[in-house]
């Protein structure tokens, strides 16, 4: 006989096959009412469409859902993102408060010395001539994050978010201009060392329009000062590189000293002794002394010894100048003295940059 093919009766469903003979039935009486003329073509054809019209609409709505279902997982997934995110990161806006309210203590500290400089600066002691403003130093870029009527919190997540944003934005912002700095900087020390005085006090000017609190750039910038006779501006940039140790470092008091710290003090007394300041000279020399290291004590000593032979000569010079001068002197030509240059000069050698 003829062979017969079995498939196995779990190879289909029950409801699948009986779906599939249906289709099969219908298939067949479409067919005979073709050829019988009971079935219109055009119909038949319309019928078609509709249904597959209804399975693409069926497939849409399959999609959207499957679509909306991930969109839901995204934003969950995305949720707990932001949730250790927020762990992560509130610590870190912790410590930047705690940083940029010790900043603030600082400089409440700094003002009160300056207040304390100025009302003895009108009593005729104190200084006079440097101590301006805060405005010296860096500007303080976490400021408006803490302070005014919306200080730094983690409120809601939106916040948070923006917050975080803000903090890695200023973070990255300063460390450019550090770098900027340090750049400019390493340009001046290589003119200063051409002996190009002029392109390493522009260098070192711009070094600190990038960062004002690196105290460094000022004790550089007082040596160039220094060989150009700018004994003013030597000891205004000077008495900045010592605010810096003093009040935004605090290291001012370390032993033994940070070798900028040291430098200012002696450039200092350097710039005094030359406007004939010797008394704020020997005050500077004798800070220096007493923080200098052992190996570089004897040079701070050399200075005090030679700032007290100009002293004494200085004044030897003035007794003998005023025994042979007549009772009038003619303020338009004082007698010249080139021995205060001659030693800042010298004294501005050491140490270099």
């Amino acid at each position: 006989g003829t062979p017969h093919t079995h498939m196995p009766s779990a190879a289909y469903d029950d409801d699948e096959f009986g779906d599939f003979l249906a289709r099969v039935d219908g298939v067949t009486k479409a067919i005979e009412g073709l050829k019988s003329g009971a079935v219109d073509a055009y119909a038949l054809a319309e019928d078609d469409a509709t249904e597959r019209a209804v399975r693409e609409a069926a497939a849409r709505r399959e999609r959207k859902a499957e679509a909306a279902r991930r969109q839901a997982e995204e934003r969950e997934e995305e949720v707990r993102r932001m949730e250790r995110l927020k762990e992560e990161k509130r610590e870190e806006l912790e410590q930047l408060k705690r940083d940029y309210y010790h900043r603030k203590a600082k400089r409440e500290k700094w003002e009160a010395f300056r207040a304390e400089q100025q009302k003895r600066a009108s009593q005729g002691s104190g200084f006079t001539d440097y101590y301006r403003g805060w405005d010296l130093f860096e500007e303080d870029p976490d400021e408006e994050l803490f302070t005014g009527d919306k200080p730094a919190a983690v409120q809601d997540q939106a916040a948070f978010d923006a917050m975080a944003k803000d903090v890695e934005e200023r973070t990255a912002k300063r460390k450019a201009e550090a770098a900027a700095a340090a750049a400019e900087r390493e340009r001046g020390n290589a003119a200063f060392k051409a002996s190009q005085y002029g392109e390493a006090l522009s260098a070192y000017s711009r070094a600190v329009d990038h960062f004002r609190g690196d105290k460094a750039i000022f004790a550089n910038r007082a040596l160039v000062h220094l060989k150009l006779r700018n004994f003013a501006s030597a000891i205004e940039d000077t008495s900045r590189a010592i605010d810096i140790a003093t009040y935004l470092d605090e290291d001012v008091s370390r032993r033994p000293p940070p070798p900028t710290v040291l430098k200012a003090y002696v450039r200092r007394a350097t710039a005094h002794a030359a406007l004939g300041r010797f008394d704020e000279a020997e005050a500077d020399l004798e800070q220096a002394r007493e923080m200098a290291p052992e190996k570089e004590r004897p040079e701070v000593v050399k200075q005090v010894r030679a700032l007290k032979a100009e002293r004494e000569a200085k004044e030897a010079a003035r007794r003998a100048e005023a025994a042979r001068q007549p009772a009038f002197k003619n303020p338009l030509f004082p007698s010249p003295s080139s021995r205060g240059a001659r030693r800042a000069d010298s004294a501005a050698e050491w140490p270099m940059p």
